[in-house]
């Protein structure tokens, strides 16, 4: 079995909730499929009056340009364009003292194959991957611009596409000071707020605030102990919440429902990138009238790998014309 098999919804339904995921890799083509004539998110929205640093990202073919170097601890407004051909993403997560991105794409298999023995190999993703501070990021179509406001802490970072296939070369950043979070009335109220939580079974998400049609200012609050992502995807209309468990229950037992959900039903339409616990970022969400189905596939490692959305971190939403 390919050691890269992608943390998405794709993979998990060919792979039915098996542990072998690999190394945080979330899928380019697979998670962040979005339509190739999407329009492009308005620029700025509800956060570009937060008053907040900005960083303004070119997501290329081949790389992400306008990142510098350095920076100072704290929060930021991302603005990230994809000039891409092919969806992609933009997460920044920290990395263990001393690894590079090159390391970490040798380790993962994106440079050099790993050698016997080291962290990363077997399909898992490694320890470090639970503890370390992930603050966010986006999954971008083709000529969109994702707006996210992020909180970077001191220490060394890689903006990278959470893939080690993905085709972007992970940029190093090092950041330094002490972050804070953002001043009152910096950024602005959210329109609703999804957090993170864990349960008796799981992890599950609590939403707080109802969705309209246009982009929604989307807080999101990671209260638990592993790391998590928020996939939406749009749904047929009418339908259920029933509609999905039951899919979700062929997904754990192999056995596909006669005349159910297939995964063509099932379309992206934005991603909140992964973050660690501890954390808040807020996110422009672009939502039309229609109905979502919202989901985290990262594996549970104290579970056998079985994903967190398969431990009941899924939700279905309708949203009103």
């Amino acid at each position: 079995m390919n050691e890269r098999v992608l943390l998405s919804r794709r993979s998990t339904l060919k792979l039915a909730g098996a542990a072998a995921m690999s190394a945080a890799g979330t899928s380019v083509a697979a998670r962040s499929a979005f339509a190739q004539d999407a329009t492009p998110n308005a620029v700025g929205g509800g956060l570009s009056t937060s008053g907040l640093p900005e960083l303004n990202v070119t997501i290329s073919d081949t790389g992400f340009e306008g990142l510098p170097s350095e920076l100072a601890a704290g929060s930021y407004l991302v603005h990230a364009t994809a000039t891409t051909s092919q969806s992609a993403t933009i997460d920044f997560m920290q990395l263990p003292q001393g690894m590079t991105a090159a390391d970490l794409m040798a380790m993962l298999g994106g440079g050099a194959t790993p050698a016997s023995g080291e962290e990363g190999e077997g399909g898992e993703p490694p320890e470090w991957f639970y503890t370390t501070h992930m603050a966010g990021g986006a999954g971008v179509g083709p000529g969109q611009t994702a707006h996210f406001v992020i909180t970077l802490q001191a220490g060394s970072y890689v903006a990278w596409g959470e893939d080690p296939a993905a085709p972007q070369q992970p940029v190093d950043l090092s950041v330094s000071g002490t972050a804070s979070s953002p001043v009152a009335g910096a950024v602005p109220s959210a329109d609703l707020t999804i957090t993170e939580v864990a349960t008796d079974n799981g992890f599950a998400f609590q939403i707080q605030g109802d969705f309209a049609t246009g982009p929604q200012v989307v807080a999101v609050t990671n209260d638990s102990d592993q790391p998590h992502f928020v996939e939406f995807d749009r749904l047929p209309d009418g339908t259920t919440k029933s509609d999905v468990d039951a899919v979700m229950q062929s997904f754990m037992t192999g056995t596909p429902v006669a005349g159910g959900l297939s995964e063509d039903d099932f379309q992206p339409v934005y991603v909140v990138g992964t973050q660690s616990g501890g954390t808040t970022q807020w996110h422009e969400v672009p939502i039309d009238a229609g109905t979502y189905f919202v989901a985290c596939w990262i594996p549970d490692p104290t579970r056998g790998g079985i994903p967190h959305a398969m431990e009941g971190m899924y939700d279905v939403f309708t949203v009103n014309a």
